[in-house]
Parts: C-alpha cells; sequence; structure tokens
C-alpha cells in the first residue's frame, strides 16, 4: 500500500495528532503551539491537494476506516463499518477548507508576531 493510498486519512489524524502535540506540549513550551499548528495544518492541506488530483485524475476514491469486507454482489453488496468516499465535488470542497484553515492559521501567527514585540 502507497503512501497516496493513505492521504484521505492523513487529513483527518494529522490535525488530531497535532492537537494532542500541542496540548502536550503547550503547558511547558507554549511558542511552539502555533508552528506545531501550522506543520498539521499544512500537512492536511497537502493531504487534501493530491487526494482531489487523485480523484480528478482516477474517479471516486473509497477508504474504508473500519468493518468488514463488502460482501459480494451475488449478496446484495453491502458493507458494515465507516467508509471515506471522496468525488469530485468532496475533493475541491476539502482543499477549500484545509486551505481556509491553513491561512487562518497563518493569520494567527502573524498576527502574534506583530503584537509580541
Amino acid at each position: 500500500m502507497a503512501i497516496a493510498d493513505q492521504y484521505p486519512v492523513i487529513m483527518i489524524l494529522a490535525p488530531m495528532f497535532g492537537a494532542i502535540i500541542v496540548i502536550l506540549l503547550g503547558t511547558r513550551y507554549p511558542k511552539q503551539s502555533l508552528p506545531v499548528t501550522l506543520v498539521t495544518m499544512g500537512l492536511s492541506l497537502f493531504a487534501a491537494v493530491m487526494t482531489c488530483i487523485r480523484v480528478l485524475n482516477e474517479g471516486v476514491q473509497t477508504y474504508l476506516l473500519s468493518g468488514w469486507e463488502r460482501l459480494p454482489e451475488r449478496l446484495g453488496g453491502l458493507s458494515v463499518g465507516i467508509e471515506y468516499r471522496i468525488d469530485a465535488f468532496n475533493g475541491l470542497v476539502l482543499v477549500v477548507i484545509m486551505a481556509v484553515a491553513f491561512l487562518v492559521e497563518q493569520e494567527k501567527t502573524i498576527v502574534k508576531a506583530r503584537f509580541n514585540r
């Protein structure tokens, strides 16, 4: 399984792990919180762009987050679990949301640096 197959879940996990790191580091090293947040949001934005490019080139992407394997078509093709499905519209929305989140975090960094002088 290539890293490109993992981009949809990286978009979810990067901010979650970033938040955990910020909570753990924030009490001792508060100045490190914004850089960690910028890196994780940048990683999420990169994963969203790469996922969108892949969707536009290859079509709808599905990522099974949990659950059982899909039943054969002769049995109805049903599946039970969580499936992350990204089509062209969802991919573009993901890129816009991640870009706005990244720009907001970047603006926070600039404003904080400006007022800490």
